[in-house]
């Protein structure tokens, strides 16, 4: 039995360590015999661990073979879940969705090659065909499962209200659910990012819904304008809009953390369209999205450059994001500290005094422009590179 552990415990190093195909052939912790390991593993081991359920002949629960199943091994098992997703998570979107499917069936049909890093042969027969994309296809109802975090067999904009609960008062996720949606090994406001572009994603017919509840302003994206909003909102100026979600936690009130919460939300879906991590959304980005669309440039890891969310990089996405690039140059008068749109110079002078300690940021103005909650010298950097941007 000990030899058995040991190289039980091997197998987890390689896949962890070097994320190798030999996670999916080792049998020790696939509870399930599906033939592959993800969130149906994990389920069962958490009802292994209740006493729901004994742990199947010939697999590995216990790792430590103390004869109990501790958090440290339901967390490990967790890990290891997550880290074999990232294998099958073919455009490195965060989850296992159609884009994956349809990327398995297009290496099955020779359209395209597997990505470097990821595993396209998923029932392991030596070969990439039709019946890897059917398997592959179950694999991702079976994840879809474990987004659906008020169970009523969908992920919609009723799943990202609750996380967005779960978010704000730090609490636990419901059992067997997956709220580190980004696998990131925390639940914040990131997940929520996450979650909303798989509801995008995965709609039929494909919707921007989970982006919407939070375009309070209703103008297609969610920015600045919106956080003021909530703000307002917040501080009894304003209602929330009808079917707009304002009230995190659902208390009847937009409390000050439910604000904060929000600002972070508008930073998160700003960076994943700061496609040349620069600190801002702009020209540069739709420059930068030209050449992934002509194969210059791959599209940066944690970016969306799928724009419009139909599973192809195409000229659309760029007609897209310069649409969002002039949605976000209309709130330009939040970088405007001085209240001079011509005075540069002195919004320049007023960051800086910000970033020293000896002023604080305008009223209703945004001093943290690159968006990482905080103010230092990143953002004067950020905003010279606002202000000289190249025209389209």
């Amino acid at each position: 039995m000990q030899t058995k552990k040991m190289i039980f415990a091997f197998a987890v190093s390689l896949c962890i360590i070097f994320q190798s195909n030999f996670c999916e052939s080792s049998s020790f912790e696939d509870l399930n015999n599906n033939g592959t390991i993800g969130p149906s593993d994990f389920e069962l081991l958490l009802q292994v661990k209740s006493g729901l359920s004994q742990c199947p002949a010939g697999k590995i629960c216990d790792w430590n073979g103390d004869g109990t199943i501790s958090n440290s091994e339901v967390n490990n098992f967790r890990d290891l879940v997550n880290k074999i997703m990232a294998i099958y998570d073919m455009n490195s979107d965060g989850f296992i969705g159609i884009a994956d499917v349809q990327h398995i069936t297009d290496v099955a049909g020779t359209v395209k090659t597997c990505p470097v890093g990821k595993e396209c042969d998923i029932n392991l027969d030596g070969s990439v065909n039709v019946q890897d994309a059917v398997v592959f296809t179950g694999l991702r109802q079976e994840w879809k499962k474990y987004y659906d975090l008020s169970g009523d067999e969908r992920v919609d904009i009723v799943d990202m209200r609750a996380l967005s609960a779960i978010v704000l008062n730090k609490a636990s996720c419901p059992n067997i659910k997956w709220c580190d949606v980004n696998n990131d090994g925390d639940v914040t406001v990131a997940d929520i990012v996450t979650l909303a572009n798989y509801v995008a994603k995965e709609s039929t017919p494909r919707t921007t819904q989970g982006l919407l509840i939070y375009d309070l302003d209703n103008n297609g994206t969610v920015g600045l304008n919106d956080a003021a909003i909530e703000a307002d909102i917040g501080s009894g100026k304003k209602i929330c809009p009808p079917g707009k979600h304002c009230d995190w936690n659902g208390d009847g009130c937009v409390s000050p953390a439910e604000v904060s919460a929000f600002k972070d939300l508008v930073n998160r879906f700003k960076s994943i369209y700061d496609i040349d991590s620069n600190g801002f959304v702009g020209t540069s980005d739709v420059h930068y999205l030209i050449k992934v669309n002509v194969n210059k440039e791959s599209c940066p890891s944690g970016k969306l450059c799928d724009v419009n969310l139909n599973s192809d990089l195409n000229v659309p996405d760029v007609a897209d994001l310069i649409t969002l690039v002039n949605l976000i140059a209309s709130n330009k008068n939040f970088y405007d500290l001085n209240n001079s749109p011509t005075n540069v110079v002195g919004d320049i002078m007023i960051l800086m005094k910000v970033i020293m300690g000896t002023t604080a940021c305008p009223p209703n103005k945004v001093c943290d422009i690159n968006g990482d909650n905080q103010v230092n010298v990143a953002d004067a950097i950020a905003f010279d590179r606002y202000i000289n941007q190249p025209k389209l």
